[in-house]
């Protein structure tokens, strides 16, 4: 049985993002709960965010399945953890490599589940100080629209 479809959603997004060689390298995760280590930074934490529903079709044929809209929000978090006084500058390098990555116009594992690329949505700024160091998050949101059939 494949992948619930936001899982593989998720896995495009991370394998994107390892394959565009940002800063972070491979130091991408998804759904890094309570995990992150500044000791490893610059990183990207994915995380899967709310998803809208909704019936575009009324279903036909033997299983009368329906055609789903749906609108899955991803969370891509660009995490640096720096004594240096530029860590907003670092985060914001970090960001762009993301945004490029994400908005690529060559190929990406994004095109093989999405019929078009996700669209930025926001990006929100969050900092924190870890004894001598600040942590710095660049949080982007993206919304990935997909249809599927009901049940599927």
């Amino acid at each position: 049985m494949a992948d619930f479809m936001q899982d593989q959603i998720l896995q495009a997004f991370k394998q994107t993002l390892i394959q565009a060689a940002t800063a972070a390298g491979t130091r991408v995760r998804i759904e890094g709960v309570d995990m992150r280590s500044t000791l490893a930074t610059p990183s990207i934490d994915i995380e899967a965010g709310d998803e809208e529903v909704a019936a575009v079709s009324m279903g036909a044929g033997q299983t009368g399945a329906r055609t789903l809209m749906r609108e899955f929000r991803v969370e891509v978090h660009g995490v640096i953890a720096t004594t240096a006084d530029n860590y907003r500058t670092q985060a914001s390098s970090l960001h762009q490599q993301i945004e490029r990555a994400l908005l690529s116009a060559s190929p990406t594992f994004l095109d093989a589940v999405l019929r078009e690329r996700p669209r930025l949505m926001g990006i929100r700024p969050d900092k924190d100080g870890e004894s001598s160091k600040v942590v710095y998050v660049m949080r982007s949101m993206w919304l990935c629209k997909y249809s599927a059939k009901e049940g599927a």
